[in-house]
């Protein structure tokens, strides 16, 4: 009966910090006019914009537009020096890429990509292949029904391009309503590691629901329009299916946690790690898993999750070269030349992703795990520890949100740590121990309460790129304002652009320029900052900056993300007379 109402009040709690600020710099009318100039021909430049759009993504082109766009086939990536000339009637187009996305997209790159997959395909005319494979099926087909739903209450329905970029406003609704699905799912996540908790050592369920709630990765990807959440919820639900199968391996759970692993892995390729650690769970019994019903059912539960993946990605057998050379991107690289070790990913990428507590209780835990005597945790923690190296291959020192991809294992070691916390204090006075508890949450909740504060900022007029905006208006028409990176919503703040002259040039290629052709203003994206160190020490002032705000001295990492980036604008020094 407890749970009638307990479980409810946990999700909408989790909900509630993983929408908050969920409407964070979207498409909408205002950004738009803020980019336009009112003599502009806006029904040719939309009708430019749109073919352009249906250009990228001609599947005739014979690959997928993410693995052209790593051949370099589109000018998405600033190379050399470009100066832009606006005596024209619409943009050069050079900059048609960078209006079109200032329009439609929000302040996430990423979160483009499901949109555009979902605009491509055509289910009245049965073509439901996805143009690109990056995200698989399992989250993309259940996206596009839950529009479907949305779309019969007006809240929020497909736009074709052409009608977007007239109704901005509208397709941030569409942005926003993912970015809620996202929500949910993260709210799930945090309930299904109650759910497992308490299977594994009831006292520790509260306990490790909160310290899931509060892992500042999770919390930040709550509030992107991404698969992350959404298929860890489903390797996690895998997970309690295969804990429920035990002793005995019962064939109606096994089935279950086959589906649901099949689910997560259909909707991004690294929920895998979650089959690993349910199996780990699965075979906990030992040579009772062995006997021949088990075996039985747990091949049946192996078909249950093949099924379920080739029937949420049926295009993916007859394009894996496509696929391959669009996911090789997002794989390892060489831990020779990127120091991908283990240290990096406890030492660097963790205390960024979990806060500094749970850095040291997620191995702390599955060390403890190994030697607990019940054989579910033994095996999990024994899981957990083993995936660490495959996963530390794929994290390099300067990407700790890489953790990312890896949703499942990132909960279920947190979860093992909370089980060590709830054993170490379990004998402790109750306020002695609940404040060892609080003590421990403190850091990760301190992160997230910064993280969501920059999201809630990035949602209203607090908005660092907003506030750029009203200082970029006053530069006097005319100068020359350098830009680093083709401009982009993820980028720079929206300005009109044809009020001066623009100089792009990457960071490599502006240091090198003469002095005689340094833009008088550079805008400088966070990025970019480190390989500018040089000249804008030496050459130039910071003239206004806007940064996120902080709480007791911690600032959100630009390295982790947030709704709320730093932005930075410089001006040429004078030269002494």
């Amino acid at each position: 009966m407890k749970d009638k109402f307990l479980l409810p009040l946990l999700a909408a709690a989790a909900f509630a910090l993983g929408s908050a600020g969920a409407g964070w710099d979207l498409p909408s009318r205002e950004r738009s006019s803020k980019l336009l100039p009112a003599a502009w021909d806006r029904s040719a430049l939309f009708d430019g914009l749109t073919s352009g759009w249906e250009n990228i993504y001609d599947k005739a082109a014979g690959s997928t537009p993410l693995a052209a766009e790593a051949a370099g086939k589109y000018s998405t990536k600033l190379t050399g020096r470009r100066d832009e000339d606006f005596n024209r009637p619409l943009p050069p187009p050079e900059l048609w890429n960078s209006y079109r996305s200032m329009m439609i997209r929000s302040g996430y790159p990423d979160e483009a990509l499901p949109l555009s997959d979902l605009a491509r395909m055509k289910p009245a005319d049965f073509d439901l292949r996805p143009p690109s494979f990056l995200y698989g099926g399992g989250y993309l087909y259940p996206l596009g029904a839950y529009y479907s739903v949305l779309s019969l209450t007006r809240l929020a329905h497909p736009l074709p391009l052409r009608e977007a970029l007239e109704r901005p406003d509208t397709l941030g609704r569409i942005y926003l309503a993912g970015r809620l699905l996202s929500a949910a799912a993260f709210a799930a996540v945090c309930l299904l590691v109650f759910l497992i908790a308490r299977e594994l050592q009831p006292t520790a369920a509260i306990y490790a629901w909160a310290a899931v709630m509060t892992l500042p990765l999770p919390g930040v990807y709550a509030h992107y329009l991404t698969p992350h959440l959404w298929s860890a919820a489903w390797g996690l639900t895998g997970i309690y299916f295969a804990l429920c199968a035990l002793p005995d391996l019962r064939r109606g759970p096994l089935l279950a946690a086959g589906a649901c692993l099949g689910m997560a892995t259909a909707s991004y390729w690294s929920a895998a790690n979650a089959a690993v650690l349910a199996l780990a769970v699965i075979l906990s019994p030992g040579r009772s898993a062995l006997k021949p019903a088990a075996l039985k059912n747990l091949g049946l539960a192996a078909l249950a999750g093949a099924a379920v993946f080739l029937l949420m990605n049926p295009y993916l057998p007859f394009n894996l070269a496509e696929a391959a050379a669009e996911l090789a991107p997002g794989g390892a690289s060489a831990p020779a030349a990127t120091g991908n070790t283990l240290p990096t990913l406890f030492l660097s990428a963790l205390p960024a992703a979990a806060g500094p507590a749970f850095a040291f209780l997620l191995p702390a835990g599955c060390l403890w795990g190994l030697f607990s005597g019940r054989p579910p945790l033994r095996n999990l923690s024994a899981a957990v520890l083993l995936l660490a190296a495959p996963i530390a291959f794929t994290i390099t020192p300067d990407f700790p949100v890489g953790v990312r991809r890896f949703f499942p294992w990132l909960t279920a070691g947190a979860l093992c740590g909370s089980l060590l916390m709830d054993r170490l204090t379990r004998d402790l006075r109750p306020a002695l121990r609940l404040a060892a508890l609080i003590a421990a949450l403190a850091p990760g909740l301190g992160m997230s309460l910064v993280y969501t504060l920059s999201f809630l900022d990035g949602s209203g007029d607090n908005s660092a790129y907003k506030r750029m905006a009203a200082r970029l208006d006053s530069i006097p028409p005319g100068a020359v304002l350098g830009l680093t990176e083709f401009p982009q919503p993820a980028y720079y703040p929206a300005f009109r652009m044809d009020r001066w002259r623009l100089r792009l040039a990457n960071p490599e290629t502006m240091s090198a320029l003469p002095a005689a052709d340094l833009p008088e203003y550079m805008l400088v994206y966070y990025r970019h900052k480190p390989p500018l160190s040089g000249i804008l020490s030496s050459r130039y002032a910071l003239d206004s900056a806007f940064y996120p705000r902080a709480i007791a001295g911690f600032s959100p990492s630009t390295l982790i993300g947030g709704g709320n980036p730093p932005a930075e604008l410089y001006r040429l020094k004078k030269e002494p007379r």
